[in-house]
């Protein structure tokens, strides 16, 4: 027996083949009017870092949307880590700005070839910024020379005899490692240095032993590292203890061995005294 739908059937058929393309049109229209309208949604919602009514201020041609921020670490007071954003100014002949922002008040330092020079801002709405001169430090001129930095820098490789020889020659410590190609690994190395300097333990600053020479270049001359911070890690105990899973790394040793207590990232004086009494534990 030959089964046949009622009429209805072919009609909610129908409505529901309307409704599908109704339906992929609206998708269609939806994806075309986010795609032309919300990058300016975007671009109107994004806040800039530093408002255009400060640049003018400071007779800065540039616009703040133009600008390219980098959020850099620097050394805070008293050996802290205080992190600062930075972006080139092209139209004043490669001057660096760099900016913090602390309650609603911007400090700002303008820094060319010869000074470097300060300022307070304080945005005042709508098309207003207060502009406060601080002071002004001229830069030393010292011709900087790149071929005699690469003869200071550490050529000699940290070595298995020579991890060897600093567990047998110190009887607990600290091992850091950092990576020019990691700005956070550096600025972490400040807060290390204070806590080995208060317990009064030998710290052991290594290298990447990947890092590009030109950016070793450029991050220890605009830090002003110690050459001897620049000593590539080829200890292939610390190799396969994972010194080269991330950047920066803390290695930790007592009594002639490596703890197995390990520290991966940025960190603060807190994890490392913790990472410590937990070796001290074990």
């Amino acid at each position: 027996m030959k089964y046949s739908f009622p009429p209805i059937f072919f009609e909610l058929l129908k409505l529901l083949k309307l409704l599908m393309v109704l339906l992929l049109f609206l998708s269609m229209t939806k994806s075309a009017f986010s795609t032309s309208i919300q990058p300016d949604l975007k671009a109107k919602a994004r806040k800039e870092l530093i408002p255009q009514a400060c640049l003018k201020a400071l007779f800065i041609k540039e616009q703040s949307s133009a600008l390219k921020w980098t959020l850099r670490p620097a050394r805070g007071p008293k050996g802290s880590v205080r992190f600062i954003y930075q972006a080139e100014l092209p139209e004043k002949e490669g001057t660096l700005l760099s900016l913090e922002k602390k309650l609603g008040t911007l400090y700002l330092s303008l820094k060319n070839n010869v000074q470097i020079v300060f300022y307070q801002l304080t945005p005042s709405p709508p098309k207003k910024c207060v502009l406060k001169f601080l002071r002004k430090e001229k830069i030393k001129s010292k011709a900087f020379n790149q071929k005699v930095l690469r003869k200071k820098m550490s050529s000699k490789a940290f070595l298995n005899k020579d991890l060897q020889n600093l567990l047998r020659n110190t009887k607990k410590g600290i091992i850091y490692l950092w990576s020019p190609h990691m700005p956070y690994s550096i600025g972490s190395l400040y807060p290390t240095q204070k806590v080995a300097k208060k317990l009064k333990l030998p710290l052991t600053v290594l290298m990447d032993p990947l890092a590009e020479e030109r950016e070793t270049e450029k991050v220890v001359k605009h830090f002003h590292l110690p050459p001897k911070f620049t000593r590539k890690n080829r200890a292939e105990r610390l190799l396969l203890q994972g010194a080269t899973l991330h950047y920066p790394n803390y290695f930790f040793y007592k009594e002639g061995k490596i703890s197995n207590i390990q520290l991966f990232g940025a960190k603060g004086e807190e994890a490392v005294f913790d990472a410590l009494e937990k070796m001290a534990l074990n």
